[in-house]
């Protein structure tokens, strides 16, 4: 039986409807809060399901499995299991689609699984032309008037926008943005799309699950457009 997580290579990697920006690191992560078996989730386990091929299954490099924390790796994500936590990483933005599939499906196989509330963390190093630009982006987001009598040579370090959501989901969303710690004159974006699950919906892991399959597409949409304001803020020729 194929695997049912269909990959770039077999599906021509679905767009988000824009052109990703050139970022230096560009990474997706999805976190579950709620109720796991951290021992069940291993890569025969995972093949067994059609969530990978049998070939990845037996490529995985195992770093640890126990009825309290799994953790593995295979070539395009990272998986990590607690009792109370499950995070799915991916680095290659070819595969986020692929991720957040593997993650709806992965939750409606899980036995006894239970989600209280999902993440869908989106987070890029982008670098700026040069000093002044990433000064000037500083100053517009978070201007100094007000700072220069309290501190010498006030700089913003971080600044967190939440906004609530429009989709009629429960939950919110945060926007970061702070300067890189990995790329010279860059700038580190993060959006965390959060959802809330509701109460009284059961099974929860179902309704997670359907959450990310429906919502995956906008939230990429969104954490792009994002970035792609930040960075075109900065780049703007004007006071």
């Amino acid at each position: 039986m194929a695997c049912r997580i269909a990959h770039p290579e077999a599906s021509n990697h679905e767009r988000t409807g824009m052109e990703p920006l050139e970022a230096e690191v560009d990474a997706l992560t999805l976190v579950c809060l709620g109720s796991f078996a951290p021992g069940v989730v291993q890569p025969a386990w995972l093949a067994r399901h059609d969530l990978i091929p049998a070939a990845e299954a037996d490529a995985t490099e195992l770093i640890v499995v126990s009825n309290e924390f799994t953790q593995f790796r295979t070539e395009w994500f990272t998986i990590e299991v607690l009792p109370e936590r499950l995070q799915v990483h991916s680095a290659l933005s070819a595969y986020f689609a692929p991720l957040a599939d593997l993650v709806s499906e992965l939750l409606r196989v899980l036995p006894s699984a239970t989600v209280d509330a999902i993440g869908i963390n989106h987070h890029g190093h982008f670098r700026l032309r040069d000093s002044e630009q990433y000064n000037r982006l500083g100053h517009r987001l978070a201007p100094k008037t007000m700072w220069n009598d309290l501190v010498k040579q006030p700089g913003m370090r971080k600044l967190v926008i939440q906004g609530e959501r429009t989709d009629g989901n429960k939950g919110h969303i945060l926007l970061t943005v702070e300067p890189s710690q990995a790329v010279q004159n860059g700038v580190f974006l993060h959006s965390n799309d959060h959802y809330s699950i509701p109460s009284g919906n059961e099974p929860s892991a179902e309704f997670a699950a359907d959450l990310i399959a429906e919502n995956r597409r906008q939230s990429l949409e969104r954490s792009q457009d994002f970035f792609r304001r930040v960075i075109e803020f900065a780049r703007e020729d004007q006071p």
